[in-house]
């Protein structure tokens, strides 16, 4: 994240993996699509979206472990990014800064991300959800959305 925040980049452009990939193809093939695990929880990001389109979003699939916790800090910045969370299968709790979500199948949270956020899977089953992601980082509002 911080990262991401000192190259003014959304954080899925980190790990977009386009080596040996310069064409902009619409379509890319599960077997196509980059896979990052994350070590510690072995929470699975997956990007959907093809890669090197110039789109204003990127589709990301995660898929977070039983009784696992994420936590993103941020920086303050006039420019944040934007994202929309949907629930595909199980629950997680978000925390963004001090507001607490409860989602469950097929809800959605749009969220601003400049304040720190958690992610919190607190069942004993998978929990799976597809982020939108802007690309382009915005003028931070004064209130979250």
């Amino acid at each position: 994240e911080k990262l991401a925040n000192g190259l003014e980049v959304p954080l899925t452009q980190i790990f977009t993996n386009e080596a040996g990939n310069s064409s902009s193809q619409p379509l890319i093939r599960r077997n196509e699509q980059a896979e990052w695990r994350d070590p510690e929880t072995g929470y699975i990001r997956r990007t959907v979206s093809p890669p090197n389109l110039k789109l204003p979003f990127q589709m990301v699939e995660i898929e977070f472990p039983p009784h696992s916790r994420i936590t993103y800090e941020t920086n303050e910045s006039s420019r944040v990014v934007q994202q929309q969370l949907w629930v595909v299968e199980g629950k997680i709790e978000i925390q963004l800064g001090e507001t607490s979500y409860a989602l469950g199948q097929g809800d959605c949270l749009a969220m601003q991300l400049d304040q720190p956020v958690i992610y919190s899977n607190h069942s004993a089953q998978v929990a799976r959800y597809i982020l939108v992601v802007s690309n382009q980082l915005v003028p931070a509002l004064k209130e979250s959305l």
